[in-house]
């Protein structure tokens, strides 16, 4: 196989993982499972800023930069709960080309 061909292949299965990583109601249900682990992080990490750190560890394995970390604590403050708050992070940053392309 040539590397034309090569890179295609890898292209269309990228973006297959991308869209169903979009789409998927089966990754929705785990970030949204009562005792799964986004779960725990929400109950077991009373202060915003370990649950925006601890996101981060997560999806990146990196700590948020102090504007990253500034933008999820603004988000999880306004929003209607630290549960549907913390569900929406994970999805974005799952969503992210950072996760999309490293993991």
């Amino acid at each position: 196989m040539d590397d034309i061909a090569r890179q295609s292949v890898v292209r269309s299965q990228s973006s297959e993982s991308f869209l169903h990583v979009l789409n998927s109601p089966s990754i929705q249900n785990k970030l949204s499972h009562e005792g799964g682990r986004l779960a725990q992080l929400v109950s077991g990490l009373p202060r915003d800023e370990l649950l925006a750190e601890e996101l981060y560890l997560t999806f990146f394995s990196r700590f948020p930069t102090d504007e990253e970390k500034q933008v999820a604590l603004s988000y999880v403050q306004q929003a209607d709960g630290r549960q549907q708050a913390a569900e929406d992070l994970a999805w974005s940053m799952m969503n992210s080309l950072e996760f999309l392309f490293n993991h």
